[in-house]
């Protein structure tokens, strides 16, 4: 399950979604969702202009490979001088594309992703071309100045120690950025809805960001989840 799919249901607010190509990230003939959201017939046919500012000034998230997806987006919108998002949102990241901390293969035994599958991912990723760890993961990059980043994730998951680190890479750069951890949950654990408690919390609380960036009234604090706090500058 994409959660991020979900999230206009839950908090109706401008999203567009650009799916990945069907063969893999490399694909011959594929480009990265900026070039493509760039390229003018592109933006014409889906968006229409001033439903392509409204994108652009609205939400950015993802969740898991998608949470990479959408961090690395808030990079290359920088790089080409377009407006950054209001919110960037990343659930149970990925980022780094390398090896990092001991959750990556200590915690296999509580989740439901594997850390023997995060180093192929990155090499559909790579696709055999030469790209460095470096070139690909988020956590090698620059995001002073590029708007505010909610994170959450498990305490069980695979990836939280990465994600503690990005978070703790941001927060040194002077970047924005809020890490929550729910202690006993796994990789995208919000997939849980309803069902758990602390699904239902992770749920509430990205409604919450997602009122507060877009200016609706609304409370929007630390709790006992919060690991890492310099999201109001």
């Amino acid at each position: 399950m994409a959660v991020s799919a979900e999230l206009p249901r839950l908090q109706p607010c401008p999203s567009v979604s650009v799916p990945p190509p069907r063969q893999g990230f490399a694909a011959p003939g594929w480009r990265p969702p900026l070039t493509r959201l760039q390229a003018g017939n592109f933006r014409a046919r889906i968006f229409g202009g001033a439903r392509f500012r409204r994108f652009l000034t609205a939400i950015d998230s993802g969740d898991s490979a998608g949470g990479h997806l959408a961090l690395m987006a808030l990079i290359r919108l920088h790089q080409a001088g377009l407006p950054k998002p209001a919110l960037t949102l990343g659930l149970s990241p990925w980022t780094d594309v390398g090896r990092r901390g001991e959750s990556q293969f200590g915690n296999d035994p509580y989740d439901l992703v594997q850390g023997y599958m995060t180093l192929q991912f990155a090499n559909w990723l790579k696709g055999g071309q030469v790209l460095s760890d470096a070139e690909l993961s988020p956590i090698c990059q620059d995001f002073h100045d590029l708007g505010p980043i909610y994170l959450q994730a498990g305490g069980k998951e695979i990836l939280v120690d990465m994600i503690r680190d990005f978070a703790a890479t941001v927060a040194a750069q002077g970047g924005r950025v809020r890490l929550d951890v729910w202690t006993n949950m796994n990789h995208e654990f919000h997939a849980y809805g309803e069902y758990l408690p602390e699904s239902r919390d992770a749920l509430a609380r990205l409604c919450e960001a997602i009122a507060w960036a877009l200016g609706q009234p609304n409370w929007f604090g630390t709790d006992a989840c919060t690991e890492y706090d310099y999201l109001m500058g």
